[in-house]
Order: structure tokens, then sequence, then C-alpha cells
């Protein structure tokens, strides 16, 4: 298969070093022939002019389509087309077809339906993926006692999140603080800090302070804003897009944060008001809480483990897409990146997305979605439409699987010049093989392939 990576740039190649053109435009356009005159060349005579004359078949003209494979870091899905074919598909005794899941059409590379049109029949993705609870909020066990001797004001705190819950910061937690709060985090990760053994601890105790609060003023803004405090503080990390589905969710997940911390901080508002004003708020143990876990839809709110986990039960999730996006590229968030990318995951999103996805989000642009192929006006050398090769010939004719990622071999030039030949094998009448049907000289004329308008074309010179 193609990728449109590989056939990127044209006029360039044409250009001599530094950019100068050794071809005037009068040596391919013949001017002043009068009002009716047709000033583009004929271009079989144009590239044949350079391009090894007139040859007897695509094989023997054409360089091998070896470089235009697409590679393993270029896909956007993790899937195996030979074991769906050889042991999935009879095991459901459904016929292999490539049409169920691609569309054809004249783009570079093949469309993809939705996963919900293509892979819902066989993947129940709730049932799959839902016994998975990602830590979305986690109180750090405190070693308040610590904190308390050495005079250190941080308020109320649940006595069982102390020296005996050995639960660190997750990732997710950390996106919910503000600039100050990230910040003491980052020094007590670097200094090797466990917040549940403080004592002789080589750390500085003010971090651990500031963290305490930055933890429960956001705790005191939910409670006051609900989802419009978690849209902020998430909204905040570049690349996160606050869709109507991600909304509804984070009014969820502050509806359960309220719970918990309902519990778990009865006056903490009152702690935040004095704390704000500047005023020392003495270590006070909060005892009085149900040590249960409250499950509500895709939400557990565990006392057990001072903890609000989350249920990815759908495909496209938008948290998880979300915390994917707000992850993505950043080194203070590759513990986030690291939760969401191993095999166990919450959503196992990676079991079939994320080649090449450890330093960005990019298959979050079309994940799930039809590719359509590069844009009207994208600038492409070539071109290739699978729907009139369709009408000949086989998927399977020409894409040979490997049994491995990628899936497949380059097309074969031998299989091209079975029809692309002057004594085709295959046809009655050989197809053509004039450059110009799949390449172009100029940039501009790249238009014709992806689809633009004839106006677009002709103002830009096409």
């Amino acid at each position: 298969m193609i990728s449109s990576r590989a056939c990127s740039g044209s006029l360039s190649a044409h250009l001599a070093p530094g950019g100068a053109d050794p071809r005037s435009c009068a040596s391919c356009h013949r001017e002043h022939a009068g009002a009716g005159a047709e000033l583009r060349p004929d271009p079989a005579e144009l590239c044949a002019s350079c391009h090894l004359g007139e040859p007897e078949s695509f094989e023997a003209a054409h360089p091998s389509l070896e470089a235009f494979a697409i590679l393993e870091d270029e896909l956007r899905w993790a899937f195996d087309h030979t074991s769906h074919s050889v042991e999935y598909y009879p095991r459901e005794e459904v016929a292999f077809d490539c049409v169920a899941c691609h569309n054809a059409g004249r783009v570079l590379t093949m469309a993809v339906n939705t996963f919900e049109a293509s892979c819902t029949s066989c993947h129940d993705h709730v049932s799959e993926v839902s016994s998975v609870r990602l830590p979305v909020f986690q109180l750090p066990g405190l070693d308040y006692e610590t904190l308390e001797e050495e005079g250190l004001g941080m308020g109320s705190w649940p006595e069982d999140a102390g020296i005996d819950l050995e639960a660190e910061l997750t990732p997710a937690t950390r996106l919910l603080l503000d600039a100050e709060g990230v910040r003491a985090a980052d020094r007590l990760e670097a200094q090797g800090a466990l917040l549940f053994d403080l004592l002789d601890a080589d750390v500085e105790l003010e971090d651990v302070e500031t963290l305490v609060w930055s933890l429960k003023e956001a705790l005191a803004d939910v409670r006051e804003r609900e989802g419009a405090a978690l849209r902020s503080r998430l909204g905040r990390w570049p690349g996160v897009e606050l869709t109507r589905d991600l909304n509804i969710t984070l009014q969820q997940w502050a509806e359960a944060l309220n719970r918990a911390s309902g519990d778990w901080f009865p006056d903490l508002e009152a702690e935040v008001a004095r704390h704000g004003a500047g005023e020392s708020v003495e270590v006070h143990v909060v005892s009085d809480y149900d040590f249960t876990a409250e499950e509500v839809g895709a939400w557990t709110v565990d006392t057990r483990t001072f903890s609000v986990r989350y249920s990815v039960e759908r495909h496209a999730d938008a948290l998880a897409r979300a915390l994917f996006e707000a992850a993505a590229g950043r080194a203070s968030m590759a513990g986030l990146m690291t939760e969401l990318r191993h095999d166990a995951a919450a959503g196992a999103c990676l079991k079939c997305h994320g080649k090449g996805l450890a330093a960005s989000a990019d298959w979050l642009e079309t994940g799930g979605a039809p590719s359509e192929g590069p844009a009207a006006g994208t600038p492409v050398a070539g071109w290739f439409d699978h729907g009139p090769h369709l009408s000949v010939t086989t998927c399977a004719e020409c894409h040979a699987e490997t049994g491995a990622t990628p899936s497949f071999d380059a097309v074969p030039l031998s299989r091209c010049s079975a029809c692309h030949a002057t004594e085709p094998v295959d046809l009655e009448e050989p197809a053509t093989m004039t450059c110009s049907s799949c390449h172009v000289y100029h940039d501009a004329m790249s238009t014709k392939a992806m689809g633009a308008d004839s106006a677009t074309a002709s103002e830009s010179g096409g």
C-alpha cells in the first residue's frame, strides 16, 4: 500500500541544487500560438524526454515500490490482518472481506471505517475493558504525625490515610494541581520522597505542605464549581479538547470527588479559607467516615484506598482521550503516559492503538474515525485510485499478507505490469502507461488528485 509521505514533493524533484530550474517554462509550454492554442504539453512526450523513452511495461520503467510501503511507525492501529483472516473470522464463520472495513477511493491510502461499523460485531468493548478502573484521584498516604511534630499546618487528614497507606500521588491527580503544587510534586519526586514516611527523610517538608494545600484547594474548587472547576484545570493543558462528551464526564467526575471529599474533609471550605487568609491550620485527624467502596456507574469512590476510580467503558472514551492529550509529549506527565500505555491499562487503548505514541497523540486526530486521505490542495506528487482497479482484480492479488506487522508486503511491479504493459497478461487491451496518469510535475497540479474544483486548480496554475 502507498503512503502519502512517500509521494510528497514533485516540482522540487525537478530543480537543480539551490532551487534553480534547469528547464525554462518555454521548454515545455509553447507560447504565442494563437488564442486557441493549448499551452500544456503532451504529458507522455514531456516525461518520456527524460524518463526512459517508451518502455514496454510498467515494471521496466518504474522504480521499485518498496520505498512506498507503509512502515510500522506510520500505522495508527496495531491490526494483524493475518490473524483475523486465518483464525478469528473462520472461528465466527464470517467471510473475511476487505471492503467490510475499507472504502476505496481516489486517495493515497484506503479509508478505514469506524470501530463501531467494523469491529463491534465481535468486540464488545464494555466487557473487554471495563474491569480495570483508572485512579483519576488518589489521596496519598501522608505522615501527618511528622508534619505535626515539625509544626507545619496542613489541617484535617483522614486517620487511615497516614503511614499505613502506602499510596503515592497518581499521575492523573497531578493534572488537578495548581502550578505551585505541580512544582512541589516534581521536587519531591526527584528527591525520592515517600510521603507516608517522612521521619528522617531528606526532603523539604515545606514542599509537602505546599502539595497538600494544592490538593485541598483543588477539591474545594470542585466542591464550589463542580464540573466547571475540572474543565478549567484540565483545559490548562495544551492539546486537551473540551468536547461535549468530555464536559458531561467531568461533571460526573466532580460529583464523585464531592462524595469523597465530603467524607474525608468535612471542614474543607473553612480550612482552605483560613489558609488563604494566611492562618496556620493545625493538624486534625478525621476518623468519622465509612470504610467502604461505593460504585456509581463508571465511578468508584473507595475509602478503603482513598481513591476515586473510573472505568473506561466504551470506545473513544472522552476522559481517556483527554488524559492521553494532556500527557502526550510532556516529560512532567511521563508517569501518566506510562499508566495509560501498559498492557493491562484501563481502557486497553494501546492494545490496538498507539504505534509511535510515546511522544505524541497524533493517532487521536483520526483514531476511530474514517481516514479520508490528504485534504484538498495538499501538495503530493502522485495518487492512486483503488476504485477502477477493484473492478478487474481483488485486494489480495496486489497485497500479500506477511503474517506480521506491517501486515502487507510492498506491491510487486510485476503485478502492475500484468495490465500496464504493451502486451498485458490480464487484460485484452493494455492499461494506460502515461506518467501523468498518476504523477504531476508542478506541485499545484496535485489539486487534481485531491478533488479540488476547477477554479482552484486554474488559479493555482494547474
